[in-house]
């Protein structure tokens, strides 16, 4: 056998293995190596004044590594349904397998959320509507990774853990998102006639304490784009109301990469519609909800190692400051930068 046929014979059997483990949902592209899916796994019950909802996470992943999932949530209509601390035991798990939990939601807060309806759904022991609109909230450990899960049940989170972090072009998301449809917000947004079609996204050639002038700029002279949204996604307390925005853009916004030639800053509405954009654009969007809200913030601009290579939201609060930064996959989390400015 000469060296050209055991080389294709090599790239055949490498195609047959990534079909395989793509076609077993392993793998959705060349780059994700790891992926969780929430259900349910059992009939809900009520009992001692509380619904409880017990919950599986199935993991895929390439590799053996130590799991564990904790802070577990539940939305209805993206109004939090039950915030249940659970801390499994970090495990050793092979290339799949189950983590399991119940969560006990209060009925005071069924009422709250759902409404009086929920009392038939009890009654009758049937609870298809209030699954329909469940969405599961968590961290994930992964070895030394920490992941941010928000799906709808059943709707798969893939992950390239290689990703997390800075790579030479700055700091960029971990993995590609299962984006919800514009139709959740869709009613609390101007139509896409009042973009402006000659100038869809805003462009200024300039150092990067232009940029921020000009994401400045865009989060207020734009800032109706977001009027009727900032108040929906409005909480009792300011670090509910960030995470809230927080979960938001992440879960409806694409991260793309711009180009990194080109300087873009879209308006909100324009990312709104598009439902894509790059930090700057995340950041700007998210300048804009605060703009509405009245709550004080700041664009800070971060280099690692290499240059300015991201730009992200803090909020500043008496002991210190909240960051709100849809690039990574955890509000309030930060990835060190070796310098900062910010403006």
């Amino acid at each position: 056998m000469n060296k050209g046929t055991k080389i294709l014979i090599a790239i055949a059997v490498g195609f047959g293995i990534y079909k395989v483990l793509t076609k077993k949902g392993l793998l959705k592209s060349t780059g994700e190596n790891f992926s969780a899916r929430a259900q349910i796994n059992n009939a809900l019950s009520f009992s001692n004044s509380a619904l409880n909802i017990p919950l599986s996470f199935t993991i895929n992943q390439l590799k053996e590594s130590n799991v564990s999932i904790d802070g577990v949530g539940l939305t209805y209509n993206g109004y939090d349904l039950s915030s249940v601390v659970y801390n499994s035991v970090s495990r050793k798990m092979g290339k799949n397998g189950v983590i399991s939990m119940v969560c006990a939601v209060p009925f005071p807060r069924l009422v709250a959320v759902v409404g009086q309806n929920i009392t038939d759904w009890i009654t009758k022991g049937n609870y298809d509507e209030l699954v329909k609109y469940l969405q599961v909230k968590a961290t994930i450990g992964v070895d030394n990774y920490r992941l941010q899960f928000a799906q709808p049940l059943n709707q798969t989170q893939s992950y390239n853990l290689s990703l997390m972090g800075v790579n030479g072009l700055g700091l960029t998301a971990s993995t590609v998102r299962n984006i919800r449809p514009i139709s959740d917000y869709a009613a609390y947004i101007p139509p896409r006639e009042a973009l402006e079609q000659t100038d869809p996204i805003l462009f200024e050639n300039g150092d990067e304490h232009d940029t921020v002038a000009l994401m400045r700029k865009v989060a207020v002279k734009y800032k109706s784009d977001t009027a009727k949204l900032a108040q929906w996604l409005k909480r009792p307390t300011l670090k509910e109301t960030l995470q809230n925005i927080f979960d938001f853009v992440y879960t409806h916004v694409q991260y793309v990469k711009d180009n990194p030639m080109v300087e873009q800053v879209r308006r909100p509405l324009r990312a709104l519609y598009d439902q894509k954009g790059d930090c700057d654009c995340f950041a700007t969007l998210i300048g804009s909800i605060l703009e509405n809200l009245g709550i004080k913030y700041k664009f800070r601009v971060a280099a690692y190692q290499r240059g300015w290579q991201h730009v992200y939201v803090i909020v500043p609060y008496e002991n210190g400051y909240y960051t709100v930064d849809p690039v990574l996959d955890q509000c309030f989390a930060e990835k060190k930068p070796t310098r900062t400015f910010e403006g």
